[in-house]
């Protein structure tokens, strides 16, 4: 559950302090359009602190947002992010995430899930399918 800046800092200084060898990537769920454009440079350098990061839809919540609008504001902020020299896509959906994961992700990489709206389905997905994919 990170939806303001501040902890998706926190959350990932702790993290790179942890696990300094590791690569870090981040699948980030912005929560509400608002909030975005409120803090979108605190965003910004805050995710920049991953190596990598994929960028989900903005979940609007209680705003009436069109789903076009929430796929566009995401796409900026993918490519803000790249602007800041880190690696970031937009990923369109659940299934899009997961394959992403699938056909990149190194053994040492570290996923982490941050948001607050569905990206937990995001961990389920994922974790299902290595599941089904590792050894019994």
């Amino acid at each position: 559950y990170a939806h303001h800046p501040t902890a998706v800092t926190t959350t990932l200084q702790a993290v790179r302090q942890q696990y300094p060898e590791h690569r870090i990537r981040v699948i980030f769920e912005p929560h509400q359009m608002i909030r975005l454009q409120q803090y979108e440079d605190q965003f910004v350098r805050a995710l920049s602190i991953a190596d990598e990061v994929i960028v989900f839809p903005v979940f609007p919540a209680r705003e009436q947002v069109s789903e076009a609008r929430c796929h566009r504001i995401s796409q900026q902020l993918a490519a803000t992010i790249c602007e800041q020299e880190t690696p970031a896509v937009f990923a369109d959906g659940v299934n899009s995430v997961v394959l992403i994961v699938e056909h990149t992700g190194q053994p040492q990489d570290l996923f982490l899930t941050m948001g607050a709206g569905t990206v937990h389905r995001i961990h389920d997905e994922v974790h299902r399918r290595f599941q089904q994919h590792s050894a019994a």
